[in-house]
């Protein structure tokens, strides 16, 4: 089986491209930058914002006679998006969209009763919603893939928030991961749920663990469920100081740390396999 994956210098693909590796498939690495080594085939593509991004992809799965397309990077709405990728792994395009906004996930995902941080866009904050957030608190991108994210102590030392920010509850709790594949039939879901730590001193990085966590594992399912997600997802929560799970965000493609979680490629390749 040739794989192309797209995004492939971002976490994501690496670890995608890393798996095929294991399992001794042919994976192909796709992306507007250098190949950061030459562990895989690689292939230069235009930005995201060429108006031939999408041709792009579709010569390249023709000439390089690719069977299976995993999307990982800042394309996937253009993916979902085209009717000429059948070979496409990628949740529908309203799905990848929600997903994308976490305004729209958050409001989506509150709607249904699912936790999530309480939540406001940066111009709405005022006096009243100090009070009802807290403090700390976060600020965050609006757009999922966004410039990081800032955990403010106090309000005194907060700046003018905009639009294009959502201002939210700080959750202390432990940091989980559930990355996740849907299916039409839920009897075929799979998830998997890791912990992961922030490392301390010159290292840095984090330390990630897979967990049983089977509280989490049912939320991240019913907040895809709820988005319309199909294929490959990461769900990112954190718990409440009480241990209530509670959504923070919700990516429609593999995790950063999908390798920890070999089941969801497992199942992507076994659903290509039969034609599903």
């Amino acid at each position: 089986m040739r794989v192309l994956v797209t995004g492939a210098t971002t976490a994501p693909g690496r670890s995608v491209l890393d798996q095929l590796l294991e399992r001794g498939l042919h994976g192909i690495g796709a992306d507007q930058l250098p190949a950061p080594d030459r562990t895989h085939e690689w292939l230069r593509l235009p930005s995201v914002g060429d108006p031939h991004y999408v041709n792009e992809i579709a010569g390249l799965l023709a000439r390089h006679r690719v069977d299976l397309l995993i999307p990982t990077g800042g394309d996937l709405h253009l993916v979902a998006a085209a009717n000429n990728l059948p070979q496409a792994v990628i949740a529908p395009l309203e799905a990848v969209i929600a997903a994308n906004d976490r305004w729209l996930t958050t409001r989506r995902l509150a709607a249904a009763g699912i936790g999530v941080p309480l939540s406001v866009h940066g111009w709405q904050v005022s006096r009243p919603v100090r009070d009802l957030i807290g403090e700390p608190f976060v600020a965050r991108p609006r757009t999922a893939g966004g410039d990081g994210i800032r955990v403010f102590e106090s309000w005194a030392d907060a700046p003018q928030f905009t639009s294009a920010e959502i201002v939210a509850e700080f959750i202390p709790g432990t940091a989980n991961r559930a990355d996740v594949h849907l299916t039409r039939d839920e009897r075929d879901d799979v998830v998997t749920t890791t912990t992961t730590t922030l490392n301390s001193g010159a290292q840095g990085g984090e330390t990630v663990e897979s967990v049983s966590a089977p509280d989490v594992a049912a939320l991240a399912l019913a907040a895809c469920r709820e988005l319309g997600i199909l294929g490959p997802a990461e769900v990112n929560i954190r718990r409440r100081g009480n241990g209530t799970p509670v959504v923070l965000g919700v990516n429609a493609r593999f995790g950063a740390h999908s390798h920890h979680s070999p089941e969801i490629l497992d199942a992507v390749l076994a659903r290509a396999t039969v034609g599903a």
